[in-house]
C-alpha cells in the first residue's frame, strides 16, 4: 500500500482495496479525469479552474508549461485549468508568448 492510500483511509472492500487502490496503477499514476475528480479523491474541499499569471515573460511561460505538463501526467488534459494573465500594453503590442499561451 503506498502511503498516498494510507493518508487517504477509506473504506476497503472484500480485497481490502479502498477506492484510491482502484484508481492507481502499477506505477502509483492516479486515473482521474477531471479536475473535480482528482479533488474530491484525495477528500479536498475546492477545486481550482482557473490560475491567474501576475507576471509576464519568461517567468510566465514557464509556469504555465510546468501547470500543464502536470495536468497531462494527472488529468491527459492540459486544459483542465484555465490561465488568466495580467497584460502591459508593450506585451499586448508585442503579442508576447504567455499572452497567446493564456485561456483568458
Amino acid at each position: 500500500s503506498s502511503g498516498i492510500n494510507a493518508e487517504y483511509g477509506g473504506k476497503r472492500n472484500e480485497k481490502g482495496e479502498t477506492d484510491m487502490d482502484m484508481i492507481i496503477d502499477n506505477q502509483h499514476h492516479v486515473m482521474v479525469a477531471t479536475p473535480t475528480e482528482f479533488v474530491r479523491t484525495f477528500g479536498g474541499k475546492r477545486v481550482i479552474e482557473k490560475v491567474l499569471i501576475a507576471n509576464n515573460g519568461i517567468a510566465a511561460v514557464k509556469c504555465m508549461r510546468s501547470i500543464r505538463s502536470g495536468l497531462m501526467s494527472c488529468l491527459e488534459n492540459e486544459k483542465a485549468i484555465k490561465f488568466v494573465v495580467m497584460v502591459s500594453p508593450e506585451d499586448l503590442k508585442a503579442n508576447a508568448e504567455y499572452i497567446r499561451m493564456a485561456d483568458l
